[in-house]
Parts: structure tokens; sequence; C-alpha cells
């Protein structure tokens, strides 16, 4: 049986051309300890709404690695998995967007390696 992961992103806004990535998050279905969690620190600050709807602050996103240092591992995560989510519109969008603006390599061997449906 394939692995299936389910994947949740946190975002600054509800396009990917308006807003950036600031958490990633993935669990293996069926091994449930199995799971990818990650904060992404933005090119812009968080607005106080933001931090209310994510519950993510300015202050956890201090430290935190930009999407271009986390995105290979996250990608490596879900490498050869059904990945399932909430809301794959939403969530393909903000991870195309972010793949494509860093290497069109790393875009191809996505679309090969994980099938993406909705549950």
């Amino acid at each position: 049986m394939k692995r299936r992961v389910l994947i949740d992103l946190e975002t600054t806004a509800l396009t990917p051309e308006r807003g950036e990535i600031i958490r990633l998050y993935a669990r293996v279905l069926n091994a449930p300890y199995s799971t990818f969690s990650q904060l992404v620190k933005p090119k812009r600050t968080l607005s106080k709404l933001i931090q209310q709807i994510t519950e993510i602050t300015n202050e956890m996103l201090r430290d935190a690695p930009s999407i271009e240092a986390v995105m290979p591992e996250f990608l490596d995560f879900l490498d050869g998995s059904i990945v399932v989510s909430n809301n794959s519109t939403f969530e393909l969008g903000f991870l195309k967007m972010a793949i494509e603006a860093m290497d069109l390599q790393c875009l191809q061997k996505t679309s090969r390696s994980i099938c993406l449906s909705e549950v």
C-alpha cells in the first residue's frame, strides 16, 4: 500500500500571489508518529489578524529558516507518497508557487513523485 501523507500549510494570505507559507506540516496517516513540522520565516512581518488565525507570532518566526532552506526537506518527506489535504487547491497553489520560485527541477521531481488528493 502506498504511503499516504496528510499535509497542512499555514500562510500569510488566502492566495499564493499575495501570501507566503509560514508553516509546513505533514503526517503519515498510517504511521502517526512520522511527522514533518517546520515554521518558515516570511519576508514580511505577520499582521495581527494572521497571528490570531494561525496562532503563529512574529516572535516564533524570528529564527525560523527560509522557505528555500525548508522546502527540499519537506519534498523529500513527501517523496513517493499520496498526499492528501483538506483543501488541495489551496495547498498545491502555495507549494507550486514556492517550488517554482526556487527551482524548476524540484517542481518536476515533485510532480512525478507525489499524487495529491483531497479528503
